[in-house]
């Protein structure tokens, strides 16, 4: 027979609900962490995120805990909290996970290093200093050996999906709009209507989905590095739709936008928001100022 395991995956969370599962809890002998970071999970991602920050931190707290899988459940601890736009909370969590184990010694590491999510939230609550820190936090030799943007241009391939080169940092433009159309990365039909008119309120978009959703982490294969030109094909397409103009590059991903006077290198902005986690609308106010 199979085990029943629906009692940990609830999807509502009444007292009657609560009461069922601290029971089955109560008889848990082997990995306890199991059944609280899943049912944590499954609350955070129905918007009953008090509840399922409460199962993550119970977690964390097990004193069988091992500490790279501590620093794990701090992990996902930061991630419910940076969705739920709880940013202090969330760099708490973060340092703590920091601090449970080195990298070298961390076995479980999950989908997003500690340093990385404490350098993501301190960019998006930005305070006085939160950006130095998270630089700092970026600079430092990490697992996945993250690339500059030079490097990054140098293997770009310059082709899209299909295998067809890119034409220029339009076409680039262009391929950004579609995918993220197809995947519905927006629900709410302004910022549908911002992503298509390419307009400032795109990027406010953007920055709201990627604050939910941290946009990019880990190594960079060939599909990672093709989102970051075509996001910058994007960043390009609304400065100019703002009033600058292409100036084009030897390759597409080399081009820049003549804006307010000055040149603004689109694909370093995306750069910067995609790895460094730097809102999009931050760098749009830089590239306005006089």
């Amino acid at each position: 027979m199979a085990r029943d395991d629906s009692w940990f995956k609830n999807t509502t969370w009444t007292p009657e609900i609560a009461a069922k599962f601290e029971q089955r809890f109560a008889r848990t002998r082997s990995n306890k962490r199991h059944p609280l970071t899943t049912q944590a999970g499954f609350l955070v991602r129905y918007g009953i995120f008090d509840e399922g920050v409460l199962l993550y931190r119970r977690a964390a707290a097990l004193e069988s805990l091992p500490a790279d899988e501590r620093t794990m459940v701090l992990g996902w601890l930061a991630q419910a909290l940076i969705a739920a736009r709880r940013f202090d909370d969330a760099i708490e969590a973060a340092r703590e996970a920091v601090q449970s184990s080195p990298p070298h010694a961390r076995n479980m590491r999950g989908a997003r290093t500690p340093e990385e999510l404490l350098a993501f939230g301190l960019r998006q609550r930005g305070n006085p200093g939160d950006d130095d820190e998270a630089l700092a936090l970026l600079s430092q030799e990490d697992p996945y050996l993250r690339e500059s943007l030079d490097r990054l241009r140098e293997r770009f391939a310059g082709v899209d999906v299909a295998d067809r080169p890119y034409a220029d940092a339009e076409d680039l433009a262009e391929a950004f709009v579609v995918s993220l159309h197809q995947m519905d990365v927006f629900s709410d039909k302004a910022d549908v209507d911002a992503l298509f008119a390419a307009s400032p309120a795109a990027l406010a978009a953007l920055d709201r989905s990627w604050c939910a959703v941290p946009p990019m982490f880990g190594a960079y294969d060939a599909l990672r590095r093709r989102f970051v030109f075509e996001a910058g094909g994007y960043v390009g397409r609304v400065l100019c739709r703002a009033g600058g103009a292409w100036a084009p590059g030897s390759s597409p991903v080399t081009s820049t936008v003549l804006f307010q006077g000055h040149t603004v290198d689109p694909f370093a902005i995306a750069y910067e928001a995609l790895l460094r986690f730097k809102p999009l609308t931050r760098s749009f106010a830089e590239a306005n100022a006089p």
